[in-house]
């Protein structure tokens, strides 16, 4: 990731994608960009920016998919794309999701408090848990847009700012997510939610992602967001039950479980 003028810049082959986090928009920053994408020729390009800057990124031709209230520091970050390659623009499954996106934010109920079955046990994953770890995520997804499926990779990332939690049921990890802090931006993701298809129906992803958001509230991260694949009728119900808005979907995204899919972003502030 290159780094400039509190500006980020992150080439991601394996989603082919760019991903920019710009703080400070000036022409040198839209030019820095422009580069990438001469260099790399990604299908997609994204941009979280401020609102103030929405008129540069609109004038380079990006159209804005979503947003995340308080991503900067209590300040609202605007998601803005472009598509070099236009077959990358059309979603594959638009009806479908927009179904299930329907059922979900008209959903109206709430969930606090989650407890757990005796048999169930929360922990705190450790690197001497990143093979079982990995192969719960081999499990529950052919593809995913990070290599948590590598034990190895899994042991690289753990830390303070990139941490997991998991369920055990008679010893063995049935379901896990975790939590990536963005310190820079006081801000974190919720994300890496996986649960054994043999376990679901157990509420397990409510209590885990419940203990993620109380280790967060603990650090003093104000703002969380959850990019949730758009064909997860689970999953979006869940956030939704957690108190998080839905604000915007992001297009053929990343790749994940069947390959490029739509995300749809959720946010919740403390």
């Amino acid at each position: 990731m290159n780094i400039c003028l509190g500006n980020k810049f992150e080439v991601d082959k394996y989603n082919d994608r760019i991903v920019s986090y710009i703080v400070k928009a000036d022409e040198s920053s839209v030019k820095h960009i422009s580069s990438l994408e001469k260099e790399y020729y990604p299908s997609k390009v994204i941009v979280y920016t401020l609102p103030e800057h929405a008129g540069r990124f609109r004038e380079n031709g990006y159209i804005m998919e979503g947003k995340i209230s308080g991503f900067f520091h209590g300040k609202d970050g605007q998601i803005f794309a472009k598509y070099p390659k236009s077959t990358r623009k059309e979603s594959s499954a638009f009806d479908e999701n927009q179904g299930i996106l329907k059922a979900a934010v008209s959903d109206s109920k709430e969930i606090s408090k989650v407890i757990l079955k005796e048999d169930f046990e929360m922990i705190e994953v450790t690197e001497k848990d990143a093979d079982e770890l990995a192969a719960l995520y081999k499990k529950v997804f052919k593809y995913y847009p990070t290599d948590v499926h590598d034990p190895d990779y899994l042991k690289q990332v753990m830390g303070k700012d990139y941490f997991f939690t998991a369920i055990r049921h008679n010893g063995k990890i049935v379901s896990a997510a975790s939590a990536m802090v963005m310190e820079e931006f006081n801000c974190a993701e919720v994300t890496d939610c996986a649960t054994d298809p043999d376990f679901r129906g157990n509420r397990l992803i409510y209590s885990i992602i419940l203990e993620l958001e109380k280790r967060l509230k603990e650090n003093g991260v104000q703002t969380l967001f959850s990019l949730t694949r758009a064909q997860s009728h689970g999953m979006n119900l869940t956030v939704k039950r957690l108190g998080y808005q839905y604000e915007g979907t992001l297009v053929n995204n990343c790749v994940i479980s069947s390959g490029y899919e739509d995300m749809n972003i959720w946010t919740k502030s403390f």
